[in-house]
């Protein structure tokens, strides 16, 4: 083949793909935005999903955010990376002011399989709050309080099962 005609078809192939890629990136460029909830919600670190009667709920589907309620420094931080260890994806941490909490409280419903889960990670030392928010924090999850009196997290707990239908915060994934 002679060279002029190798380079005329290959610039026409190359001019080809630059058109196809200029075409593409307008049709991406001109789209609507897609409604996916961390493109509609930006500030949630997490979305509602359902669970039905009978699903597993593991720590990687549970958002916990904890905080401090007590005067030891530090707790609810620690506490927030043994979860983490544990497969719990991270809320937020700080401290709760004007909340009496010996030990630990789990807020949130108590038939909440998440909440169940968060909950049997501490054990006996667990109390289920219902109905009880964070007055100063707007946070997401299965909430957490930690006091003076609480040492460290129970046995590792792997999962539980959803003893009724309910909606639980998981991760973005």
């Amino acid at each position: 083949m002679d060279r002029r005609v190798t380079s005329a078809v290959t610039l026409a192939v190359l001019s080809g793909l630059c058109l196809l890629g200029l075409l593409f990136g307008i049709k991406a460029l001109t789209s609507d935005l897609p409604d996916d909830p961390i493109v509609t919600n930006p500030d949630s670190t997490c979305v509602d999903r359902e669970v039905t009667a009978g699903t597993k709920v593991f720590p990687e589907d549970v958002l916990v955010s904890v905080y401090n309620a007590g005067t030891r420094g530090g707790v609810a931080s620690k506490t927030m990376s043994t979860l983490q260890i544990r497969g719990f994806a991270a809320g937020k941490t700080d401290n709760e002011k004007g909340v009496d909490v010996k030990r630990v409280q789990v807020w949130g419903n108590p038939a909440n399989p998440a909440v169940q889960l968060v909950a049997a990670q501490f054990g006996d030392a667990a109390e289920i709050t219902a109905g009880r928010v964070s007055q100063d924090h707007s946070a997401e999850g299965v909430v957490v309080v930690v006091g003076d009196d609480f040492d460290k997290l129970g046995k590792k707990v792997r999962h539980v099962t959803a003893d009724q239908d309910a909606t639980i915060c998981s991760p973005f994934k």
